[in-house]
């Protein structure tokens, strides 16, 4: 390389990255591209020959101690000693898939001078299993094209629920690029988790776009316990929502013991029956069945007020979508004998006792023919009108939560029967990961809403969250 000022600074912060680490350097350095780079490694207390490593390349290398490491900091760091107009963040376990990898996002920012920072596809390593494939391609199946990521009026995005403002200020520090001219404005924030997603809300609070770019791809995957899913999902729920500001209603002391309890059970019960009927075995239809009844559990909570939350003019849903879901109900409706008289006695169908009074005008069984009316066309509108209809405290009970993770997980193990690779281990280890992921989440907003308080608080945050 030669001395001229380099276009991309890529930024990689290290501790004992071990010997793969290597691999990822020689990846970096073989990329193609017509313009001169640089590797800075901030590494924090290396002692697993992750340095000498290092100095085999021609990379700049800064050493911190560990105290002094940051998610935040650290790259601020690293964008401190760099000179390039682009600075590229990079992780230790992060392989790019090939020698266009860096190319890609360039040419993204470049084509795009309204973007602040464009990020990579994630790929699954080769010898990754069904699960951590699974999680690894999860953006990537639902958005395959590139992505322009703006946040929308302000109105707009203040009603969005807390997933969907996190999903479109998406941001991804594993393999992203900024302007190094945008940093200088807005440093990475100093919290200890999410501090991708959180510049990404404030530079596009400034009016700046996010890219996600696919054709730039990295390896990373990874084959976690729950217990560390758990931790992870805790410090997701505590930190997110203060990045958006957002309130959570108190969870109690119970049913934060409850989650807890139901958590530890779902781990017992795996050890047991892995242990008396094997890792290999198959899983019957009906242990399947029993354990993703969706369909039965939204059927049983969609009261009339839920219809209203679907159909009336509160309904989050366009009002296209609210037309054609109720003239696939008024079809319907005029084929049903019952309703049809009730309609030809009374004047008032269905659409107009759902319009009034919050739908109490509609009995239980308008709602559950509704229901059935509904359920097939293929989107989550039932679904978010019974969330929506339930009341803060409702959303939080127990029940509910164990439902959404039966429901978290329905997904992933339909898709290894598809494949075929469905067995009593995988089976277990779905329902552990959705498990240990909607339950840390829950114990993070609580915690976050309680402030920390209290003894079973603190103890709790200390544990999963690491001193957070």
């Amino acid at each position: 390389m030669s001395q001229a000022k380099p276009l991309v600074s890529v930024v990689i912060p290290t501790r004992n990255a071990g010997p793969e680490f290597r691999v990822v350097l020689e990846a970096v350095f073989d990329q193609v591209v017509p313009f001169e780079f640089e590797v800075i490694v901030v590494d924090s207390g290396s002692t697993d020959g992750t340095l000498d490593i290092c100095r085999t390349f021609p990379v700049l290398l800064q050493t911190i101690s560990p105290q002094d490491f940051g998610h935040g900091t650290t790259r601020n760091l690293g964008c401190q000693l760099a000179q390039g107009k682009y600075v590229l963040f990079l992780v230790q376990d992060a392989r790019p898939a090939d020698s266009d990898w860096m190319y890609a996002l360039v040419r993204a920012l470049e084509e795009m001078p309204e973007a602040a920072g464009a990020y990579s596809r994630h790929l699954p390593r080769p010898n990754a299993d069904y699960l951590s494939r699974a999680i690894a391609e999860y953006w990537s199946r639902r958005h395959p094209e590139r992505m322009v990521q703006t946040l929308g009026s302000e109105a707009e995005f203040a009603a969005l629920s807390l997933e969907e403002k996190q999903e479109r200020c998406t941001f991804n520090n594993v393999s992203g690029m900024i302007r190094r001219t945008v940093w200088e404005k807005h440093p990475l924030p100093n919290i200890p988790y999410a501090e991708d997603l959180a510049w990404a809300h404030a530079v596009m609070q400034d009016g700046w776009h996010i890219l996600y770019e696919p054709q730039s791809r990295v390896f990373h995957s990874h084959s976690r316990s729950p217990a560390y899913e758990l931790r992870r999902a805790y410090v997701d729920g505590l930190i997110v929502p203060n990045i958006f500001g957002e309130q959570r209603p108190v969870m109690s002391v119970g049913q934060a013991m409850s989650l807890l309890r139901h958590w530890l059970q779902e781990c017992i019960t795996a050890y047991f029956d892995l242990a008396l009927r094997g890792r290999m075995s198959s899983v019957t239809p009906n242990e399947i069945s029993a354990y993703l009844d969706i369909k039965g559990w939204y059927r049983t909570r969609f009261s009339p007020e839920a219809a209203w939350q679907m159909l009336g003019l509160q309904s989050p849903h366009p009002e296209s979508v609210r037309k054609d879901l109720w003239r696939r109900i008024g079809y319907l409706e005029w084929l049903h004998p019952c309703l049809t008289m009730r309609r030809l006695v009374t004047g008032h169908g269905l659409r107009q006792r759902a319009m009034t009074d919050r739908g109490r005008t509609l009995s239980r069984k308008d709602a559950h023919f509704i229901f059935w009316a509904t359920w097939n066309v293929g989107k989550d509108y039932i679904k978010r009108a019974v969330l929506d209809a339930m009341r803060p405290e409702q959303r939080q009970e127990p029940e509910t939560t164990v439902f959404e993770i039966g429901q978290y997980a329905g997904g992933l193990i339909r898709g290894a029967m598809e494949e075929g690779v469905l067995n009593r281990a995988l089976f277990w280890r779905i329902r552990l990961y959705a498990a240990s992921h909607v339950i840390g989440k829950r114990l993070g907003w609580g915690a976050y809403a309680c402030g920390v308080n209290g003894r079973l608080w603190r103890a709790l945050n200390y544990v999963l969250g690491g001193g957070v």
